[in-house]
């Protein structure tokens, strides 16, 4: 127990990669009960990457603090589009494309900006 409470406070916070490694290392500070509300000065911090439904759902639950969307599906549209113009159209297509992300928190999960960004897996069934 005093070997847990030490490594506890060595973990400030977490950013997974993915949502699948951010859900296990929730599932993992959960598991040690070192899961404390953020306003608790031993909260460990623990940021997301994909904007998944398991991610948005441990944020309305207050077990995740964010999740960075990158939203794939406008990803995919946009390089279809990039597709169809250099093979279809013959246009030039940039050498780089600037993809905008999105922090999403309980502040803002339900806010107009993050709808219109697009809650991607909301619309993955």
């Amino acid at each position: 127990t005093t070997r847990l409470r030490e490594a506890q406070r060595q973990v400030d916070g977490v950013c997974g990669a993915n949502a699948d490694n951010t859900g296990g290392a929730r599932r993992a500070i959960d598991g040690a009960k070192w899961y404390k509300p953020l306003a608790d000065k031993t909260h460990i911090l623990i940021i997301g990457l994909d904007g998944t439904a398991q991610a948005l759902d441990a944020i309305r639950q207050g077990k995740q603090d964010a999740t960075i969307s990158q939203n794939p599906i406008r990803m995919a549209e946009r390089s279809l589009g990039f597709v169809k113009d250099l093979m279809v159209d013959g246009k030039a297509v940039p050498a780089h494309d600037y993809w905008p992300t999105t922090l999403i928190d309980q502040k803002n999960i339900d806010s107009a900006a993050v709808k219109k960004y697009g809650l991607w897996s909301a619309e993955v069934k």
